[in-house]
């Protein structure tokens, strides 16, 4: 037998997107940019490919990381890659974490997440994006959708409690602190959320930061 594994990353002008819950209801659709496993199996004269969406970021995720200073036209691409790989690692020790039960992610729902990004957060969700791409995976495991960037003065106290902690080896072998650690630092992290939940942003003293259609 012989395998070959690949990443790419793509654009996509029109890319569905699904809540956690198995419903084949389309939540909503946007130009996105995605990172996707290929895996390629080649055994007794015959083959299998396979595509598995890891992580995808938003048109409007970008528009933010550019308006809010995180990334310049020169820099973007090399930018949105390592969001993405950002995205593409936690969502893999979750998928293979020991004792996953550390953590209170269920398979069936959605989740909002804070990443550590430059002086800000990038907000992460737990979604299906094409759901109809099949998987090597025995069920749907959720892509690591980057819904936007939020800068250092956006975030509050309970903000950076959440991504308090944050770490991702860079080892092609994690260790088993390595990830225990992550997988508590979903525990903290990860909120329930509607899939089609607008963000708003809340300061310290209570007032909306910005509009829900804005962030």
């Amino acid at each position: 037998m012989k395998a070959v594994f690949a990443v790419r990353m793509a654009s996509a002008r029109e890319t569905d997107v699904f809540a956690m819950t198995g419903e084949e209801e389309v939540a909503f659709s946007e130009r996105s940019v995605i990172l996707a496993d290929f895996l390629c199996v080649a055994s007794a004269g015959e083959s299998n490919s396979q595509i598995n969406i890891s992580a995808n970021i938003s048109h409007h995720a970008i528009s933010r990381l550019l308006e809010r200073g995180a990334s310049t036209p020169k820099t973007l691409k090399a930018d949105v890659l390592q969001v993405l790989q950002k995205a593409r690692s936690l969502r893999t020790m979750l998928s293979s974490g020991l004792e996953h039960n550390l953590t209170k992610l269920k398979d069936d729902m959605t989740y909002d997440m804070l990443m550590p990004h430059g002086d800000g957060a990038l907000v992460l969700r737990t979604l299906r994006v094409n759901a109809a791409a099949k998987s090597f995976f025995p069920n749907p495991m959720p892509v690591f959708s980057i819904r936007t960037y939020l800068e250092g003065s956006m975030l509050g106290t309970r903000d950076l409690e959440r991504m308090a902690g944050f770490r991702i080896s860079r080892d092609a072998t994690v260790s088993e602190e390595d990830f225990r650690h992550i997988l508590a630092w979903f525990q903290g992290n990860a909120e329930e959320t509607d899939p089609r939940r607008r963000l708003s942003i809340v300061q310290e003293a209570g007032l909306p930061w910005t509009s829900e259609n804005s962030t």
